[in-house]
């Protein structure tokens, strides 16, 4: 209660300010993660209390109810447990390793911003390509979700190349060869370039007293 109540103070005292600050947004998630855990919680005790005693003449739909809400609740508290385990590095701010890792994210936003778009234009034309050239012989490319689904899982390394040459001996290897080299080379060369230029612009500051969370 103490907590919620010095949050919600510091919103109304100053509410653009407050929602301008990542961390904020991480108590916020707190807040609502919490309650939520506790209303949850409560609603599972009743419908797991209902159908121990019988009460509830339709049997089967009550389990399935009592396991859907038990379902929610592992869900409700992951997220809380998620928030919470963010929150301890923010404890670490007074470290400089901590403090220049995230300045570094805050000031890459904006060429990773643009980076990004490149990217998942790049992403969804070769989710398209390979619709189009393996989606009547494959399910992991029979529509866009699923290509896309496959693509990504590609990015990070779980692939099947197989199955794509088993379809096609030329366009399967030449799909993968072109993916791999755009996304792998390029894209992640670019995307590593980025991160380490800011970091060392970042780091090169030794004034301890201009780094802000």
């Amino acid at each position: 209660i103490i907590f919620v109540y010095r949050e919600g103070k510091q919103l109304m005292a100053s509410p653009l300010e407050y929602l301008l600050e990542v961390w904020n947004w991480v108590e916020l998630l707190v807040i609502v993660a919490g309650f939520s855990t506790l209303g949850v919680y409560f609603q599972t005790q009743s419908v797991i209390d209902q159908v121990s005693e019988g009460s509830d003449h339709g049997l089967f739909s009550a389990y399935r109810r009592a396991a859907n809400w038990a379902e929610v609740y592992t869900y409700v508290t992951a997220a809380l447990i998620c928030c919470v385990t963010l929150k301890l590095v923010r404890l670490l701010r007074f470290n400089k390793v901590v403090q220049v890792l995230f300045i570094t994210i805050s000031t890459s936003f904006k060429p990773l911003s643009g980076f990004m778009m490149m990217a998942g234009v790049v992403m969804m034309a070769f989710t398209q390509m390979g619709s189009l050239l393996f989606g009547s012989n494959l399910g992991t490319y029979s529509n866009i979700g699923s290509s896309l689904a496959s693509i990504s899982l590609m990015t990070i390394g779980s692939f099947d190349t197989e199955e794509l040459t088993e379809v096609s001996w030329l366009y399967g290897p030449i799909f993968f060869f072109l993916f791999q080299v755009t996304m792998q080379f390029f894209l992640m060369t670019m995307f590593m370039a980025i991160l380490m230029d800011t970091y060392a612009d970042v780091d090169g500051n030794t004034d301890v007293q201009k780094l802000r969370m």
